[in-house]
């Protein structure tokens, strides 16, 4: 990603299913069409762990994507203490019901940057 733009990274959360050893995971076709479609879209993908992927952008691309998206800043916005979670209806039918949220973390509560 090479701009000067102020960037952010999300977490992108995926619905899962119990599979037949009990392991709870996503579905790995779902999961990679999303990985695919968002790095279609611009964002820096990170790898499927358990159940979610890191996605990471410039702020703009966030709001340009979801209508939606952190201030610019050392730390994502949260809504009275709790995570920012993006909309998720601005992407294709498919990819928003296997996705079950994109969230962004509070700042912690210790630190340089803590509130």
């Amino acid at each position: 990603m090479d701009t000067d733009e102020p960037a952010a990274s999300a977490l992108v959360i995926l619905h899962t299913d119990v599979t037949g050893d009990d392991a709870v995971r996503p579905d790995a076709t779902s999961a990679r069409q999303v990985q695919e479609l968002l790095r279609s879209l611009g964002f820096v993908v990170g790898p499927l762990i358990g159940t979610s992927f890191s996605i990471t952008a410039p702020v703009d691309l966030f709001r340009r994507s979801f209508g939606a998206g952190p201030e610019a800043g050392p730390q994502p916005q949260s809504t009275g203490g709790e995570p920012l979670v993006l909309p998720v209806d601005r992407l294709p039918d498919e990819a928003a019901r296997a996705v079950r949220s994109i969230t962004f973390s509070p700042p912690p509560d210790f630190g340089p940057l803590a509130p």
